[in-house]
């Protein structure tokens, strides 16, 4: 129940300030003249219609909860405001195209905003575009002309480069959780919140394993191949069960034998069905930054093992890319060794048995 000093505007609720104080929000209180002619609005009540049928747009194109409520944010606290709030006010969604190219600027200069908020940003105002575009609202062939501003290229994201000898050194001498922390998410090359989710019955081993296709890929370059993980799900931070990132589905092969003979006796030890690590993710998540490896997080023992995988052993782009299960390739080549070639040139006679 609301108290009396409270509102609800675009599924939030706000406490009532005056009216210099409000912030930008999708409302029909200072644009009662515009959204009723261009976006099919009567009344204040059909505003949750309009943001219901927005929402299930993206959840229909396959979008995450996170991502829709971070599309929704974005719109009411950036794009809207620029649009229907600056002079000149454009108030038809069909004119948008003639101010869109300063819509980047806007968010990292106007609103000092960061690098990462503005992608986002960009993000849901092309989103909220196509809706209007599909829904009739907007029939100009003008597209939206957007500038995102370009990701950092780094050539390795890590801090610090872990190798497997370093995991089995800390396994043995660590907690058990925190050495389990360490060899699964290292050794499969894990998300962490798809550590959150793991029980034994996960887990395949012998021959079973090796005729699975992660694991005969493991075989072809020289690795370990009797011991897989099925990722089926993830526990997120609310301690939730949801399916895992779109390319994240399938089995994924453990490549090194002492971390496999090290692991397989500590999960015969659980039962079948109980969760490996049964704490809530946050309290895990703090456990492992007070006992693991100093300077490493779960997030980085995916990125080591990868880098390893990338630089030290035979698997090819495509291999690695499907164990890592990233969804493009050019993410998988960030991990890959780039020898520097030096230049050769000769002015003999060209002789292929020489």
């Amino acid at each position: 129940m609301r108290r009396k000093n409270e509102s609800r505007t675009f599924g939030r609720t706000f406490r009532r300030v005056p009216k210099e104080k409000v912030h930008q929000r999708w409302t029909l209180s200072k644009h009662r003249t515009s959204l009723p002619s261009h976006f099919g609005l009567k009344t204040r009540k059909q505003i949750p219609q309009v943001r219901k049928r927005y929402c299930n747009y993206l959840k229909g194109r396959g979008r995450a909860p996170k991502t829709v409520w971070e599309h929704r944010h974005s719109l009411r606290k950036f794009a809207l405001p620029f649009f229907l709030e600056r002079t000149p006010k454009l108030e038809n969604p069909n004119l948008w195209p003639s101010r869109s190219l300063k819509f980047s600027d806007y968010v990292l200069g106007t609103r000092k905003q960061s690098a990462f908020t503005c992608r986002k940003a960009v993000a849901a105002l092309r989103a909220f575009y196509r809706f209007l575009t599909e829904e009739g609202i907007v029939y100009t062939d003008t597209p939206l002309r957007l500038r995102s501003p370009q990701r950092p290229k780094n050539p390795t994201p890590l801090k610090r480069i872990v190798s497997p000898d370093e995991i089995l050194a800390f396994a043995k001498a660590a907690e058990p959780e925190c050495a389990l922390l360490a060899v699964i998410g290292y050794f499969f090359s894990l998300r962490t919140f798809e550590l959150f989710a793991l029980r034994p019955a996960d887990f395949v081993a012998g021959s079973a394993a090796a005729s699975i296709e992660c694991c005969r890929v493991k075989r072809w370059s020289d690795l370990y191949d009797r011991l897989a993980v099925r990722i089926h799900r993830q526990r997120g931070s609310d301690g939730i069960f949801r399916e895992p990132k779109r390319a994240s589905f399938g089995m994924v092969a453990c490549f090194l034998q002492e971390a496999a003979e090290w692991l397989v006796p500590k999960l015969n030890e659980r039962k079948r069905l109980e969760l490996l690590f049964p704490r809530h993710p946050d309290s895990s998540i703090a456990f492992w930054r007070r006992y693991g490896i100093p300077g490493v997080t779960l997030k980085d023992l995916r990125r080591a093992s990868i880098y390893f995988l990338g630089h030290y052993s035979k698997v090819e782009l495509i291999a690695l890319k499907g164990h890592a299960r990233h969804r493009f390739a050019t993410t998988t080549e960030l991990y890959l060794r780039r020898p520097v070639e030096r230049d050769v040139t000769t002015t003999a006679a060209l002789d292929l048995a020489g």
